[in-house]
């Protein structure tokens, strides 16, 4: 799953989306791909930073909203975790880096396979247009 997209807390606002590839992962390679196409964010739920400081531009944090993914489902519930490696337990959320899509409707709770990557930028930081700005 890859994404980008903007988020403001005290407004409640989250906006952005991306794409997915969901493939069997209980089978050997090449493994059948069972869905594929877009995301998009539809309704912030809430966002934390558990207290923790931001690393330069980063900030560790938990971002939930509401998203639709095509071929998938409406309104699912789509978690960010941003963690900071550099920070050692300081940049730790206490949840694994990435993302996690629960309660599908076909396919229950499911999270990256592999390393998952994820950035949230501190507040103000937006890059290109592609950043994400807690509260601009």
């Amino acid at each position: 799953m890859t994404g980008a997209g903007t988020f403001k807390p005290a407004a409640r606002h989250v906006n952005g989306g991306g794409s997915y590839v969901l493939s069997d992962q209980a089978v050997s390679v090449p493994r059948p791909l069972v869905a594929s196409g877009r995301w998009m964010a539809r309704q912030f739920v809430s966002y934390t930073t558990k207290g923790l400081a931001a690393y330069g531009a980063i900030q560790p944090g938990i971002l939930v909203m509401k998203a639709d993914v095509e071929g998938i489902g409406q309104g699912l519930t789509l978690a960010v975790v941003c963690n900071v490696g550099a920070q050692g337990p300081a940049g730790a959320t206490g949840e694994e880096e990435g993302w996690e899509l629960m309660d599908t409707p076909a396919y229950g709770t499911f999270h990256q396979t592999g390393v998952g990557i994820s950035h949230l930028s501190v507040e103000g930081f937006t890059l290109a247009g592609l950043g994400r700005s807690a509260e601009d």
